[in-house]
């Protein structure tokens, strides 16, 4: 199980890195693929619209600049290698209070921060945000959403590749 989460984010990248030389410059930074995240949470399987930061350079702009995000869309920065524990989130720029889930090569969230908005001209006045555990993606969303959906360190978190792909409905 842990290797197919480790080979859908490391697919992902592959793809959608592949894909990011067939836009113009100016498509390319105005909008991003998106992926359903689907986390199973003590509520259910919580559906997750996400735009995916694949890049540095994508996952330098991160949500910076935006002034609202839908309660149930959120960012997630993939990564192809494990990302230490003192690897660092920041707020720069960014005007939305966010949560923000680390989560593991096996798909579980390791941690889970509170991040608040940093205005500041000087990017070195932010705070930088450190997930405290290793890390192959990383998931933002508006703040309070995982608590308010039953979200917690532990839980699972599923990455559908096919496009147009729903989490599956617990019910059926």
């Amino acid at each position: 199980m842990r290797r197919r989460h480790l080979l859908a984010a490391t697919t992902i990248v592959a793809a959608l890195t592949g894909l990011e030389g067939c836009r113009t410059p100016s498509e390319a930074a105005s909008q991003l693929d998106k992926v359903q995240v689907c986390i199973q949470s003590q509520n259910g399987i919580q559906p997750v619209t996400a735009e995916l930061a694949v890049n540095d350079s994508q996952r330098r702009k991160g949500l910076m600049g935006r002034e609202s995000l839908a309660p149930d869309h959120g960012m997630l920065f993939v990564y192809q290698e494990p990302r230490p524990p003192e690897a660092t989130f920041w707020m720069y720029h960014t005007f939305i209070p966010l949560d923000i889930a680390y989560i593991s090569e096996a798909g579980d969230i390791r941690a889970i921060r509170r991040m608040l908005p940093c205005t500041a001209d000087d990017p070195d006045r932010c705070p930088q945000y450190p997930a405290g555990v290793r890390y192959t993606m990383a998931l933002e969303m508006p703040q309070g959403y995982f608590r308010s959906n039953g979200i917690r360190e532990g839980h699972r978190v599923d990455v559908l590749e096919t496009p147009n792909a729903r989490c599956p409905d617990p019910a059926a």
